[in-house]
């Protein structure tokens, strides 16, 4: 019988998953079991494509060549790694985490930090990380999502990353995940962020490709937060051509803790970013934000969830997208609130601006209510800039030209209010002032 595609896939990926069996040998059993549990279910679901409901404007097949020779091994071609050009987004160089083509770099990676302990990847799955090891994959849906799975199945390096309770941690610690490659590649990176009990702490993370192959980076960020800690995490994409993202963020929140997640978007062939997060106790924050500002014909698919499993919990999305010439934007923004999650308020808003008539765009709110006190809200606006406020500035004396890039800069520094470091979020501003061609 002749394989289907799909079987042609999955046989690809059994081959080239059986290659790292000798890598697993010095991991954890417990992680082993997992990855080979994860593999069986990424078997069964296959690679997703545009006839998935959850795929179905994002061909995110495209950015892999099932007749090459793909590295899996998450190996970096460079050796001389001070060489390489950094764009920091943060002036002190003392608190940063670099990863290049999906390994933990130790020599280029500084964190000057009390209560702070980090390690890679690679030797947390050999170490006895009993806490890594109890929460490994849990929360990541992996059973019914097949890049998460193939994920957990395959990686092989990252970084882990523990704040001590109680620690706050001031100075915003950066992440830069850098892709150099010299050939194609299917990278996949997993990165687990702890928080303890109390503590606080900031990141930002910078994901940029200095390659011309074509590169497949399925990366996963997995966070735990215990009682009364506070994160804010901000994600900033800006890439270059031949770069297929799938940046995957799954989060458990505890009681009274707070998750802020900003997610920028300013370039990308195609990009797809999955947030889900749960709420597994009371009085939790949660706040998503998220701006996509692109042209030519660049790609970004915004996916979220919000998991209300408990009562008395609060969560806000503001995202928003900026296209023109023939971009494509997607967002799906569900919420869940469960029977035993009363008294929970839970908003989303999604607001739109189309430049030019080529642009499309998919948008999919989604409400589950199982419980009957609850305040929730969704909305949804697509539209071209606003005639009278264009007219205003033009009256003012002001060129057609630069009005229209004073609103759209002001429509899109509005999702920029939740970075609480002022220092990253003027660098962001100057990022897509420059994407506008703007000065400020």
């Amino acid at each position: 019988m002749e394989l289907t595609a799909v079987n042609r896939e999955i046989e690809w990926f059994e081959k080239e998953f059986s290659k790292l069996s000798d890598l697993y040998n010095s991991q954890n059993p417990s992680i082993r079991a997992i990855k080979h549990e994860a593999f069986e279910a990424f078997s069964k679901l296959g690679f997703p494509s545009m006839k998935h409901e959850e795929w179905k404007y994002t061909h995110i097949k495209k950015g892999i060549d099932f007749n090459s020779e793909i590295n899996l091994n998450n190996t970096s071609q460079n050796t001389d790694y001070k060489k390489l050009k950094i764009d920091y987004l943060n002036k002190n160089l003392n608190n940063k985490i670099v990863i290049i083509d999906g390994n933990f770099i130790e020599e280029l990676s500084t964190l000057k930090i009390n209560g702070t302990e980090i390690q890679s990847t690679k030797s947390a799955f050999a170490s006895q990380n009993h806490f890594l090891t109890e929460q490994f994959g849990s929360f990541t849906n992996y059973k019914t999502d097949a890049l998460a799975a193939l994920n957990l199945a395959i990686c092989n390096d990252g970084f882990c990353i523990k704040i001590n309770k109680n620690s706050i941690i001031e100075d915003t610690i950066e992440i830069i995940e850098l892709i150099t490659n010299d050939a194609p590649s299917i990278l996949n990176p997993f990165h687990f962020l702890n928080i303890e009990e109390g503590a606080q702490v900031t990141f930002s993370h910078t994901l940029i490709n200095q390659n011309t192959n074509k590169t497949f980076y399925n990366s996963l960020f997995q966070f735990y937060q215990s009682a009364h800690s506070i994160c804010n995490f901000t994600s900033l994409q800006n890439l270059n051509k031949e770069l297929y993202s799938v940046e995957n963020k799954f989060v458990i929140q505890n009681s009274k803790s707070k998750f802020t997640n900003n997610q920028i978007a300013l370039s990308g062939t195609l990009i797809r970013n999955n947030l889900s997060v749960r709420h597994e106790g009371q009085f939790i924050e949660t706040f998503l934000n998220g701006l996509i500002c692109l042209n030519g014909t660049d790609h970004v698919d915004n996916h979220t969830l919000v998991d209300h499993a408990k009562p008395n919990c609060y969560s806000n999305e503001n995202y928003r997208n900026i296209l023109d010439g023939k971009a494509h934007g997607v967002f799906n923004g569900k919420i869940i609130v469960r029977p035993d999650a009363q008294k929970t308020n839970a908003f989303q808003s999604n607001k739109n601006i189309l430049v030019s008539d080529d642009a499309v765009l998919n948008v999919k709110p989604q409400l589950e209510i199982f419980a009957d006190d609850v305040k929730c809200s969704h909305g949804c606006t697509s539209a071209q800039l606003d005639e009278k406020q264009l007219f205003y500035l033009e009256s003012r004396g002001i060129k057609k030209e630069i009005a229209l890039l004073m609103l759209i800069f002001a429509f899109a520094d509005e999702t920029l209010n939740g970075i609480n470091d002022l220092e990253l979020k003027e660098a962001i501003e100057q990022k897509i002032a420059q994407k506008l061609g703007i000065e400020i």
